[in-house]
């Protein structure tokens, strides 16, 4: 049988070993098990008019029970809930908005 995207498994290795050595949060909830991702700080408008902070979590798209909107999970002892549904960033990436519980 020929290969669809012969370069799809080396590439998806990539991806998984780039997060590993970026990540600088280790996830934990209370369904499946921990996960690492990259906890990021970014401003987002609110209405054009101020700008508030929000959290963006980036971690890989193959993790046991996906993030949903509304999970509470916690990162270094601090709880944030998912504010929105999570989004595709690429074949293997998934972002997710996070508030401060």
């Amino acid at each position: 049988m020929p290969l669809v995207a012969p370069m799809a498994e080396l590439e998806a290795r990539m991806h998984a070993a780039v997060s590993e050595r970026t990540a600088n949060a280790v996830v934990e909830r209370d369904v499946g098990p921990a996960f690492t991702a990259r906890l990021d700080v970014r401003d987002r408008d609110a209405f054009e008019v101020a700008t508030v902070g929000t959290h963006t979590l980036r971690y890989l798209a193959g993790i046991e029970s996906p993030l949903v909107k509304g999970d509470e999970i916690t990162i270094a002892g601090v709880i944030y809930r998912v504010i929105d549904r999570p989004q595709r960033l690429n074949a293997h990436e998934l972002t997710a908005d996070l508030a401060i519980v």
